[in-house]
């Protein structure tokens, strides 16, 4: 766990710098504030893009405020609830099914942790959580369906399934990589017996709302401990297999250049891991196309694509330099995986 600095009487803080230089600073309590709030607000590009999330309460005046380990814990109580702020190295194994594990979670660099203590049940098995954001966008990732994970080759998480990616609002590219800042996990509700339910996220304007299931509960022995878990992560967390198992298939997604008079395609980057095989007989390869003709764009040597970084194990980005001229219009940028006998 990280300690937490201290920036004022009501504010603690840390800041952390991620695999694509990406600097995030996060901010436990509110600054402008008199007196403590427990909240949480994450910061990126020098605050060009934040977003918080805080336990709704009108007078958190009368909660009892204080810091634990060594300062590496920011707790606030008051009445039936407790709350802890804390850093993260690995994503918590209680939010992974019991196949899964942490390292199924790609380019995972830590995260804060807001865990909820719920002394004795609510009136409501809903646990609104206030939110504000500055320039980001949440994006829903639903749960798939047996033909896209069967017969697609499609996978997400459990804690994946139901969570929300965080994205800069316009930017993306450059030192904004894929505009990515994070993701918020699918929580899991804990209660003292050790019993664990996945919940439900839904974001609904200025809420995050975390819907604990009802059977629980009802059920479940209190105290209660529900875990949101803020993710520093840049890339996707859906996989999708080609080139295994005799997958033929070829996948893309549509772009637009929205603005752009006329450009030149300069280079193609792809993420992608290899599974069964070694790194040594394992090839990436991409095209464009034209989306309303079908025609092929760009299609750069299979034999030009390199490993030019490697994120974590079995996970590479491959690049390679391509050309073309691109207008305003629609394209789908492809890739496909295959096996070689080198």
């Amino acid at each position: 766990m990280t300690k937490f600095n201290k920036i004022n009487n009501t504010t603690f803080g840390y800041n952390k710098t991620l695999h694509n230089s990406l600097k995030v600073d996060i901010e436990i309590g509110d600054i402008k504030q008199p007196i403590f709030y427990p909240r949480a607000k994450l910061k990126f590009w020098d605050n060009e893009c934040n977003f918080s999330v805080g336990v709704i309460e009108d007078s958190p005046d009368g909660g009892a405020q204080q810091n634990r380990e060594n300062d590496k814990i920011v707790s606030w109580t008051k009445r039936d609830v407790t709350t802890d702020f804390y850093s993260v190295d690995e994503l918590p194994y209680y939010l992974l099914d019991r196949f899964e594990k942490p390292s199924d979670i790609k380019q995972f660099e830590g995260g804060l942790e807001f865990e909820i203590i719920i002394d004795k049940k609510p009136e409501s098995n809903i646990i609104p959580l206030s939110m504000e954001a500055k320039n980001v966008e949440f994006l829903y990732q639903r749960f798939l369906t047996d033909e896209e994970r069967k017969q697609q080759g499609i996978h997400r998480l459990k804690c994946i399934e139901g969570s929300y990616a965080v994205y800069h609002k316009s930017k993306k590219d450059g030192k904004y990589g894929t505009g990515k800042v994070g993701h918020i996990y699918r929580p899991v509700a804990i209660d003292d017996n050790g019993v664990r339910e996945y919940c439900d996220l839904n974001i609904d304007g200025s809420n995050l709302n975390i819907i604990i299931p009802e059977e629980f509960y009802h059920n479940c022995t209190y105290p209660l401990r529900v875990d949101p878990t803020f993710g520093h992560t840049g890339i996707g967390q859906s996989v999708i297999e080609s080139g295994v198992d005799d997958a033929d298939i070829t996948y893309g997604t549509v772009f637009r250049p929205s603005g752009l008079s006329e450009g030149e395609l300069q280079w193609i980057h792809v993420y992608s891991s290899y599974r069964g095989e070694t790194e040594n007989n394992y090839e990436c390869a991409a095209g464009v196309y034209n989306y309303g003709t079908s025609s092929l764009l760009c299609n750069p040597n299979q034999d030009n694509f390199d490993y030019t970084d490697k994120i974590q194990d079995n996970l590479y980005w491959f690049s390679s330099s391509a050309s073309g001229s691109i207008t305003d219009i629609q394209y789908v940028l492809s890739c496909w995986a295959y096996t070689t006998s080198k």
